[in-house]
């Protein structure tokens, strides 16, 4: 099964994880392991090897890296790399940054923060 949003012909999805070795991104990652569909997942992190080992997530698929997700120039860097989608699990005061290195990047965002307003980004 394609993953949503891809063209049918698509088979492979290309997933970039920001704040993957809380208790929301090591679930996610373990849910996007197991999915045929997803061929790569980047987990992108100021701790990346604590995700290291874990005997749930197919480290196959899994390429780590560790970042200051301050450094929004780096962000933009990490996002125009291919990725189909970014899952944004990084504490709140990061939604605003990340948002718009996901707009200068061009690439679809999925953020599991709803407290800060990013209204005023939308064009």
């Amino acid at each position: 099964m394609p993953a949503l949003g891809l063209p049918a012909e698509e088979k492979e999805m290309k997933v970039l994880v920001l704040g993957g070795c809380g208790i929301q991104g090591k679930a996610a990652l373990f849910d996007l392991s197991k999915r045929e569909w997803v061929s790569t997942i980047v987990v992108a992190d100021l701790f990346p090897d604590r995700i290291r080992g874990l005997t749930y997530v197919d480290q196959s698929k899994t390429r780590l890296e560790k970042m200051d997700l301050n450094d929004q120039e780096a962000l933009v860097s990490l996002m125009n790399k291919g990725f189909d989608i970014v899952l944004d699990f990084l504490p709140p005061h990061f939604v605003k940054s990340v948002t718009e290195a996901a707009i200068r990047a061009g690439v679809n965002l999925v953020n599991t923060n709803y407290a800060y307003q990013i209204h005023s980004l939308a064009r």
